[in-house]
C-alpha cells in the first residue's frame, strides 16, 4: 500500500510540474500488462453546466481492466494563484476496457490540466498524454470544456 501511495504522489507531482507540451499517448508503450496500456480518452471540465465544478473523463485500455492495476486521473489547477492537485484512483473490474472518472469540487481560476496513468507493483506502467497534461478550459455557455489524451 505504501508503494501505491508513493506512486500516486509521484504522479501528482509529475502532473503539477509539467503542465505544457501535452502529446497523445502511444499505443503499446505500457511497461505492464495489456490492461494497463492506455489507448485513448477524453475529458471535460464542467463549470456552468451539470455536474458543476467537475472534471469527468472516460479512458479506454488495450484489454479488460485488471484488478491489480490502479487507474488514475490527475487534475491540476490553481485557486487564488495557489496550485492544487486532485487525484482519483480506481481499481479495475476485470471485465470492461473502459473506466469513467469524476473529480468533484474543482473551482479553478481558469483552465485545468488533466492526465491519466496506470500503476501497479510500485511503478507507473503508462501515462497519457505521454508528456505534460491535456489543458481544458471551462465550459462557458455550451457543454463542458473538453479535450483528449
Amino acid at each position: 500500500m505504501k508503494r501505491i501511495a508513493a506512486a500516486l504522489l509521484l504522479i501528482g507531482a509529475m502532473a503539477l510540474a509539467v503542465t505544457a507540451g501535452a502529446s497523445a499517448d502511444t499505443v503499446g508503450d505500457s511497461s505492464g500488462p495489456a490492461c494497463s496500456d492506455i489507448l485513448t480518452g477524453g475529458a471535460s471540465y464542467n463549470v456552468e453546466n451539470p455536474p458543476f465544478n467537475t472534471v469527468t473523463a472516460t479512458v479506454q485500455y488495450a484489454g479488460a481492466t485488471c484488478r491489480n492495476v490502479h487507474y488514475v486521473l490527475v487534475v491540476t489547477y490553481t485557486v487564488a494563484g495557489q496550485p492544487k492537485v486532485k487525484v482519483q484512483s480506481v481499481k479495475g473490474d476485470g471485465s470492461s476496457d473502459l473506466i469513467s472518472f469524476q473529480v468533484n469540487n474543482v473551482a479553478a481560476d481558469g483552465n485545468v490540466c488533466v492526465a491519466t496513468y496506470t500503476a501497479g507493483a510500485g511503478q507507473i506502467y503508462d501515462g497519457s498524454p505521454n508528456a505534460g497534461c491535456a489543458e481544458l478550459g471551462p465550459d462557458g455557455s455550451g457543454g463542458g470544456g473538453s479535450g483528449t489524451f
